[in-house]
């Protein structure tokens, strides 16, 4: 590139007499004469900005579209930045004289005096003394501070935020001095500082050598953008740049955390080259590379997955112990890490409690324990870049296989009594987390549970020799769902189309559990007759007895194994306290939508019924809304679901106004294992054909007549 044909310096004209006016900054013209260049004369702004940018080198092609085209004075907003672009290029001028020019690093330094503890600045200490009083000059700009020696012809700019400008100006370029009852407020000052800025301390003393505890500082910005800073923290709370800054860090706490058990006053001794080797591992275990570098060990993420992966693996990292985890307070999304969540640090405990299974455990993140009971709801909770909130604020790394199994546990698990309660209905799950090497503990009670549903699904009951009949294969694979339920002794909905044998899968179980005691069939009272067609039929070992025409002040103790009493729902609601006298061995719930409704007294009477074993048969389990499947479910199985205000609270409201299709597809899940439906359309192969059969019907004379004088009447109709 062609050299620039004019030259340019740049005047930091400082008032004399106005200490605290701020410096004007402006273009100083440079003529070749001969083979030097020369000061020409000092510029308008509008005149540097009439310049071709071919003419300019690059430092002062930026100087030109960083300043406005006209104004009066050097905005305060432009003057750090402008100078900032200077350093380096020898261009700059204090008062037409050349100056040395130089950006600093935020520091503090601590060294002993014999007046005591002496504060001083990187500020300070580059400027250095003036023998005229006015000569140092310390300007506060817009991000930082500005300091000029009129003697020594030394200027420099030190980015600086919050209250740090205030209090660089106050310690000025000779230091402040702290005597021996005024060092708490020094070491107050140097605890905030060790935040931000190197601090460096005197040598002596007692010291302690430590590795710090690497950290992770994370900042998600509103874009979705993260931004990633590698660096170290030390038990009071500060956190140092790798191998940067003081060697020394005297705390003004005590902590827990790199160093634990140091006191407040303690001095630490860091090892630099430990950290910066340290922090370079880490920044490449954790990908932080692959970001846009915004100074040392700080970089900008923009990749949504870049960013799920380094908050996922930093969080692996912080339930080891390796790394910790922080997030900067203007972060838009903060998240406390708990660590990673495996089959490994879960804990289940199930045991009896009374007529019910209570249900607890723990989750250990490190040295933190969390109860299962505080857990479970967060898991319901959408993951943010591979994390689940399961507290307010904290969050965890989640296995996707653990995840999907505490969350059917929790879906399955009934919240009573300021604890957590469990149906045997729950037995498939908790058998699933025991198969996925999670720590089950559990007692005797719930043992059996877990050993009959295991019989039960073992179970390949053949028909019985008392059903007289030919079942198709659905058919038969619902007798044989209906038997392992039944062996495991939970409640269940047969909920097959209408016309596909409800009946008579239901007639195959009554005659295989016949001998173990009386059934009751409740049903609408058109449907009493056909049941007792359908037993004479496939059943005819059932000693069949109708409700209605027996004596029904007798009926429930003189019925035994083998009988099968058959009862409308009206009968049923006005003889609940006959019929509750005895422990039926099977109940079978004919068009189950009779009990769809809670509330109706029909639901409540038959919820009163005992039974070893129910079943509901109904084509339509749900016209309206789910509290109709709740309804019946709460008849026949009530712990499947649990109560209506936590069935509502974690399915019934989610799905029916917001539309929840996670909630709708978790309901399905707890639902699967006890109730069966098939549409047609799903057994259309096994159907028969269907058959046509045409009749002819002879009209007799009188209808003949009533026929002719219809057709006459139409007739004359369309010839209107």
């Amino acid at each position: 590139m062609d050299k620039p044909r004019v030259r340019f310096g740049w005047n930091l004209t400082v008032s004399m007499s106005d200490l605290e006016r701020v410096p004007d900054l402006r273009p100083v013209l440079y003529v070749e004469k001969g083979r030097r260049w020369v000061a020409d004369r000092e510029l308008l702004m509008e005149t540097f900005q009439g310049q071709s940018a071919e003419d300019l080198s690059e430092v002062d092609r930026r100087l030109q579209q960083m300043f406005p085209v006209t104004f009066w004075r050097t905005p305060r907003t432009v003057l750090r930045p402008a100078l900032e672009l200077l350093v380096g290029t020898g261009q700059l001028e204090v008062n037409r004289l050349p100056a040395a020019l130089e950006r600093l690093k935020p520091e503090l330094w601590v060294e002993s005096v014999a007046e005591g503890l002496r504060l001083t600045t990187s500020l300070s200490r580059f400027l250095g003394e003036s023998g005229d009083e006015g000569g140092i000059r310390l300007y506060e700009l817009d991000g930082g501070l500005l300091g000029v020696n009129l003697q020594r012809l030394r200027v420099a700019v030190v980015r600086l935020e919050g209250a740090w400008p205030g209090l660089f100006r106050r310690v000025g370029w000779e230091g402040v001095i702290f005597g021996e009852g005024e060092q708490d407020v020094l070491w107050d000052v140097v605890h905030e500082a060790q935040k931000w800025m190197d601090v460096h301390l005197p040598e002596g003393g007692e010291e302690r050598p430590v590795r710090l505890q690497p950290a992770l500082l994370l900042q998600m910005r509103e874009g979705g953008e993260l931004d990633s800073t590698l660096c170290l923290a030390d038990s009071g709370g500060n956190l140092h740049f790798p191998g940067a800054g003081s060697r020394r860090v005297r705390l003004t706490t005590g902590g827990d955390g790199a160093g634990s058990g140091d006191e407040a006053g303690s001095v630490l001794l860091r090892d630099l080259e430990w950290e910066e080797g340290e922090a370079q591992r880490l920044s490449v275990e954790l990908g932080l590379s692959g970001g846009r570098v915004l100074r040392d060990w700080v970089w900008r993420h923009v990749d949504a997955g870049e960013v799920q992966r380094i908050v996922q693996s930093s969080a692996a990292l912080h339930g080891a112990g390796v790394l910790r985890v922080l997030w900067h307070r203007k972060s838009t999304v903060r998240m406390e890490l708990l660590g990673r969540m495996t089959a490994q640090n879960v804990q289940v405990r199930v045991q009896r409690k009374r007529d019910w299974f209570g249900l607890d455990g723990v989750v250990q993140f490190g040295s933190r324990e969390l109860s299962l009971r505080e857990v479970l709801p967060g898991l319901s909770n959408e993951p943010v870049n591979g994390l689940i909130e399961v507290l307010p604020g904290q969050w965890a790394l989640v296995e996707g296989e653990i995840l999907r199994m505490l969350r059917r546990l929790h879906d399955v698990s009934l919240e009573v009594r300021g604890g957590l309660q469990l149906d045997p209905a729950a037995a498939p799950v908790v058998a699933e987390l025991e198969s996925a090497s999670v720590a089950v503990g559990m007692d005797r009670q719930w043992q059996q549970c877990l050993q009959r549903l295991r019989d039960s699904r073992e179970l390949d009951a053949e028909l019985p020799g008392g059903f007289r009949g030919e079942l198709r294969d659905y058919q038969l694979q619902g007798y044989r769902w209906l038997s392992r339920l039944a062996a495991w002794g939970i409640g269940c909905v047969l909920a097959d189309d209408m016309g596909l044998g409800k009946t008579v899968q239901t007639l195959a179980l009554l005659v295989a559990r016949a001998a173990d005691g009386p059934a009751l069939i409740i049903a609408p009272t058109s449907l009493g007759f056909n049941w007792q067609r359908e037993c004479e039929r496939f059943a005819p070992g059932l000693r069949v007895v109708l409700y209605r025409e027996a004596d029904r002040e007798s009926v429930a103790e003189g019925v035994g194994a083998g009988d099968v009493v058959i009862c409308s729902y009206g009968l049923a609601l006005r003889d609940v306290e006959r019929l509750e006298r005895r422990e039926w061995h099977t109940l079978v719930l004919d068009e189950a939508q009779n009990v769809k409704n809670s509330n109706s007294k029909t639901a409540v009477a038959v919820r009163q019924l005992r039974a070893d074993w129910r079943v509901a048969l109904t084509g339509t389990p749900m016209e309206n809304h789910l509290g109709e499947l709740w309804s019946i479910f709460h008849v026949v199985a009530p712990g499947v679901l649990g109560a209506w205000e936590q069935f509502r609270r974690r399915f019934a409201q989610p799905i029916e106004r917001e539309g929840s299709g996670e909630r709708r597809e978790a309901l399905a899940r707890v639902i699967a294992p006890f109730l069966l439906r098939r549409a047609k359309r799903d057994v259309l192969l096994e159907l028969p054909e269907r058959t046509e059969v045409n009749l002819l019907v002879e009209l007799s004379a009188a209808e003949r007549e009533r026929y002719e004088q219809a057709r006459r009447s139409a007739m004359a109709k369309l010839d209107e």
